[in-house]
């Protein structure tokens, strides 16, 4: 009795955990906030940093070692130009580059620091964002974005490129 009643616990509840780990799961997180008093536009975005240097690795055949001690001397350049081909912001219809101001690597998660200056006005936003796409289908990039007291968002997932947000 005790036999099968471990048996049925390892299928229910150890074989599903255990396949799980099968399946990559990737997710960026932007945050987007515009700050009325400074004019401008601050952009975080939070990825997975063995996702993002997997993605630049595969693109420009060096080694990157985001984060450690023998970093690659041009990762932050890779970087920019990656946000600039992935990112684009068009700001109440006008299209706007964000500045890349740097990163910030925590244990296994990235924050990558952009800006756009001279953003008097916040009432619309599209975005294009085909950020870590290159990682396949299970990519998920989860935009929220915050101006004029209000706070919204957008899940991109399953190839969904554009995101579309008024205020």
């Amino acid at each position: 009795m005790f036999k099968r009643i471990f048996i049925g616990c390892m299928v229910f509840f150890i074989l599903p955990i255990s396949w799980a780990g099968m399946h990559p799961f990737f997710l960026s997180i932007m945050k987007i906030d515009h700050n009325a008093q400074a004019k401008s536009v601050e952009i975080t975005i939070k990825v997975d940093t063995e996702n993002l240097e997997q993605v630049l690795e595969d693109q420009i055949g060096e080694r990157l070692l985001v984060g450690e001690k023998n970093e690659n001397e041009n990762t932050d350049n890779y970087i920019e130009k990656y946000l600039q081909r992935t990112l684009s912001f068009a700001i109440n219809g006008k299209e706007m580059q964000p500045y890349y101001l740097g990163k910030e690597v925590k244990l296994d998660v990235t924050w990558l620091y952009l800006e756009i200056t001279d953003v008097a006005q916040f009432n619309h936003l599209k975005l294009k964002n085909t950020l870590l796409l290159e990682s396949g289908d299970a990519q998920t990039n989860i935009v929220r974005v915050k101006a004029k007291g209000k706070e919204k968002g957008e899940i991109m997932k399953d190839g969904m490129i554009w995101a579309e947000l008024s205020f």
